[in-house]
């Protein structure tokens, strides 16, 4: 930062950051965690009266996904990442086994066609992995009746089709992805 003659006014941590630009003042006060699946880490912070109560990170993230599904499928990890994104579901009993997806197979021109359903079935064992490291901190700092406005997801892994639902069915809180509030000017460059 100092090198582009910027000036550093303060460093937070980095889920802190987060539940500023997805959370509401409202949930800050009635409890809410926050839970931040990036590509390297989860990170979680829980919110109470307020005040952060509890913060936390586990080295797991979605690009672990990325390789289960590279090594599932044997492709590249950028063909894995592209399918992550692309068809990607976090709850296999939200997957079709209709929808065919052409894989390219790694190291040649080969493609070898799998159903959504069977990648469901390598992501979600991962992203329950995910959600249960989560729900062993909730549990262990704080009393889920003390968290009426639930949790929050947020990271581009938490985009997930069926991620939301998977969240909700092993965190037992109402769930939902959070999105940048109070944005304003250039919308779409944010």
């Amino acid at each position: 930062c100092e090198k582009a003659d910027l000036k550093v006014e303060d460093v937070i941590l980095q889920p802190y950051a987060s539940s500023m630009a997805v959370l509401t003042e409202d949930e800050r006060k009635l409890g809410v965690v926050l839970i931040d699946i990036g590509g390297g880490t989860t990170d979680l912070i829980i919110f109470q009266s307020g005040h952060v109560v509890h913060s936390f990170s586990a080295p797991i993230g979605g690009q672990h996904v990325t390789n289960d599904i590279a090594v599932g499928l044997k492709t590249s990890t950028s063909a894995a990442e592209e399918l992550k994104i692309r068809y990607g579901v976090a709850w296999s009993k939200e997957a079709s086994d209709e929808l065919k997806i052409e894989v390219p197979m790694a190291g040649g021109d080969k493609k070898k066609a799998y159903t959504q359903k069977e990648l469901a079935d390598i992501i979600e064992p991962r992203m329950d992995e995910i959600l249960r490291e989560m729900q062993e901190q909730i549990r262990k700092n704080i009393s889920l009746d003390l968290l009426p406005a639930g949790v929050v997801l947020t990271g581009g892994t938490s985009l997930l089709k069926g991620c939301e639902d998977l969240a909700g069915e092993i965190l037992g809180l109402p769930t939902r992805v959070g999105m940048p509030v109070k944005v304003s000017g250039l919308k779409e460059k944010v």
